[in-house]
């Protein structure tokens, strides 16, 4: 029997302390880990984690990352509730030199200003802060305004899932940032804001889709106008590409949709597609079965309002139900792009991107547009060195805005 592999050991460690039997991992610890836990200590910390995402369903398959420049696996334990993901760094092929009862890959920090894309031209354009007015707390945003023309055509960036800043910031990247400055380099006028749920906690009662999206990107929208700007349209990204037709919408003055990454399938379906994937073949319906069934009780009524699950409270998913993107699409007549990374890990091309195609593609002002080794941020999926947004992503966003006819 060959020995068991870093991605076994890390597995059966997590599956170990889940079990409750924290002094059983010690021997696979470092000496160095060795002084930062006691066996109390571990327990208590992953009661922190997990006591809110009820049942523990599986332990899906790790994933490397890098950790300030280490190579770690990360975790990923399902919940009847939620999901929570542990990282874990090894000395040597056995030994664990780092545990931490959470993913910390996300959580690097990084100089902005060194990795701003070469694409973007400083020069062309003028950056101010502004504040998009909402219920509640203004939203802090900036607005980046091309220099030279009164009227410039412009969008603005909507957010994916969870808090989120205006850069859509994620580890060391920073795609709505990269959007939105290098639209603005191409004579687009950008808004980019702050998430609601970045800004200000909601009570779980509020906690809609359109208190933490759809309004504040309504309120963008008009905020937009208010600089001169015309036309205006959406550049939505995952989430915000798959509410990008409500919002438009909502708006009713919307010149056009760009739907970067975007799901086209409810929330719900695509959460369960996601977990499936952490998981082997043979675990499939032991592990999915229970989840949907709470969602399905979610959206029915059956749990309290503030219950969470997955990251926000039951009211925010029954606030999705009967959306149907693809519907919500083909009720409007304005110019639409559909932009994915066919290595894309989060929202599948091969199901999201060819359900859009299958709605709008006899559209003659539909564009669908697939790259080639592109991850879900629409960066390099092989390259951990490149973070931006792809320049031939973004050429080809900037050189349809400025084309289509609305």
């Amino acid at each position: 029997m060959s020995p068991p592999t870093q991605a076994d050991i890390a597995r059966e460690v997590v599956q170990t302390i889940a079990n409750g039997q924290a002094t059983s991992v010690f021997a696979r610890f470092a000496p160095e880990l060795l002084q930062e836990y006691t066996a109390v200590q571990l327990l208590q910390a992953w009661r922190e984690q997990t006591d809110e995402l009820g049942r523990l369903i599986a332990i899906g398959d790790p994933e490397q990352k890098l950790v300030s420049g280490t190579e770690a696996l990360v975790v990923p334990v399902i919940h009847r509730k939620g999901i929570h993901r542990v990282t874990v760094v090894f000395e040597d092929e056995s030994s664990i030199s780092g545990l931490w009862l959470s993913d910390i890959s996300s959580e690097q920090d990084t100089d902005q200003t060194a990795t701003c894309p070469s694409y973007v031209d400083q020069s062309a354009f003028d950056e101010r802060s502004v504040s998009v007015p909402g219920e509640g707390k203004d939203l802090p945003g900036t607005l980046a305004v091309p220099r030279g023309t009164e009227s410039p055509p412009g969008v603005v960036l909507v957010h994916g899932s969870g808090p989120a800043d205006r850069d859509g910031r994620v580890g060391s990247r920073y795609p709505l940032r990269d959007i939105g400055l290098g639209l603005a380099s191409h004579g687009i006028a950008t808004l980019r804001y702050d998430k609601r749920t970045f800004v200000e906690q909601l009570q779980p009662r509020e906690t809609t889709i359109e208190r933490v999206v759809v309004d504040d990107a309504v309120s963008a929208l008009d905020r937009l106008r208010a600089e001169g700007v015309s036309p205006c349209g959406v550049v939505g990204h995952s989430l915000g590409g798959m509410l990008a037709p409500r919002i438009a919408s909502e708006d009713g003055n919307t010149d056009a949709i760009c739907c970067l990454a975007a799901n086209a399938r409810p929330l719900s379906e695509l959460v369960l597609s996601q977990i499936g994937a952490l998981v082997p073949d043979d675990g499939q319906t032991r592990t999915l079965s229970p989840i949907r069934d709470t969602f399905e009780r979610a959206q029915n009524g059956s749990m309290r309002p503030d219950e969470q699950l997955f990251g926000a409270p039951v009211t925010f998913w029954k606030s999705l139900r009967g959306y149907d993107a693809c519907e919500a699409a083909a009720a409007l007549s304005v110019p639409m792009l559909f932009v994915q990374g066919r290595e894309d890990r989060q929202v599948r091309a091969d199901v999201e991107f060819e359900q859009w195609r299958a709605a709008l593609g006899d559209r003659r002002n539909v564009t669908f547009s697939l790259y080639e080794g592109l991850d879900h941020l629409l960066t390099p999926a092989s390259d951990r060195e490149t973070t931006q947004v792809s320049e031939a992503v973004l050429e080809e966003t900037a050189d349809w805005l400025l084309g289509c006819d609305p």
